[in-house]
């Protein structure tokens, strides 16, 4: 389904809204995630490789969170040793990189001192793409520039922290464009996977809009009631409904299937009759016991048992189009 004819899930609501932005921020923890986990020890990207992309994508979030305007030192006129990013507004410098420890730190203050960028910049910070240690011990100063590893050397784990208090959906929005942009090819297969899983949740949902589901008293006919809860337990059974992927809709369509089943055993029992007629496939059948009443009422329980299980599918299904449309 073309997300032209997905259902808008994002106007000015405050519910709603919300809901578009924690499913954002997951995405933007999915990517995240999901690049540490390639450029880990023992990762499957060589670590030269993703360093060099890694300074431009990293310049771009920290833009996008922080409202810096970093650029990359290897497309500046200048010449700026020991840092990979400078934000020449606010004078800040920043080296990125994947190893681990005090040592670069150090290394990367001295080259700061030895090349005197302190009249470049005011403030350095370190970006670690591996998750940063719980101390570090500096042992190297550079006059002028201001670090202080408690607060300046990050990780994509700070940033996380900082992403999940912004709460403005054009901001959200913005970061994890970033984020999307820089692996596309992830991010299509996994919309790839959140359209199919769409696909099966409004088409398992479809199974209830059927009248047995809300009409009212009078207008029931227990044959027809029997004949369709019989007919959305098989359906259920057919579909797999209880294997999707999403948790959630797994274990409430599973629990709606066993209430449908429960409900037949009941009529079969206390009105064999309507089972009958409805295994013979009749239309129509007279009451001749007055039992029609008791029937409706009994299967008519349905309703309050299964409402809260399709509406928290339907808030499922409303979380995924929130992603899709993001």
């Amino acid at each position: 389904m073309e997300v032209s004819n997905l259902k808008q899930v994002i106007p000015n609501h405050q519910g709603a809204r919300m809901l578009a932005i924690q499913e954002l921020r997951k995405e933007i923890r999915f990517g995240l995630a999901v690049l540490q986990g390639y450029i880990r020890p023992g990762g499957s990207l060589n670590l030269t490789d993703i360093n060099v992309h890694a300074e431009y994508f990293v310049g771009d979030l920290l833009n996008e969170v922080r409202g810096w305007r970093l650029k990359n030192t290897n497309v500046s006129k200048s010449n700026y040793p020991c840092i990979d990013l400078i934000d020449n507004h606010n004078r800040i410098g920043i080296q990125v990189t994947s190893e681990k420890g005090a040592p670069k730190i150090n290394q990367t203050i001295k080259c700061l001192d030895t090349h005197g960028l302190s009249a470049h910049i005011d403030h350095f910070k370190l970006f670690s793409l591996l998750p940063k240690q719980g101390t570090y011990k500096i042992t190297e100063t550079c006059a002028g520039v201001a670090f202080n590893w408690r607060v300046d050397v990050l990780d994509f784990d700070t940033l996380l922290q900082e992403i999940y208090g912004v709460a403005n959906l054009g901001k959200i929005q913005s970061i994890r464009s970033v984020v999307t942009s820089a692996m596309p090819r992830l991010f299509a297969s996994r919309r790839k996977v959140l359209l199919g899983l769409r696909s099966h949740l409004a088409r398992d949902l479809s199974i209830f809009d059927r009248q047995v589901m809300d009409a009212p008293f009078q207008h029931e006919d227990p044959l027809l009631m029997y004949k369709a809860i019989r007919q959305m337990r098989v359906t259920l059974q057919k579909n797999g409904s209880s294997r999707l992927s999403n948790e959630v809709a797994a274990q409430n369509f599973d629990a709606a299937k066993n209430i449908l089943t429960k409900m037949e055993y009941q009529v079969r029992n206390q009105f064999p009759d309507i089972h009958y007629a409805a295994m013979k496939d009749q239309t129509s059948m007279t009451d001749k016991d007055g039992d029609f009443g008791n029937a409706i009422t009994l299967m008519m329980q349905i309703r309050q048992s299964l409402k809260p299980l399709l509406d928290e599918v339907q808030q499922e299904l409303d979380r995924i189009d929130a992603q899709l449309l993001s």
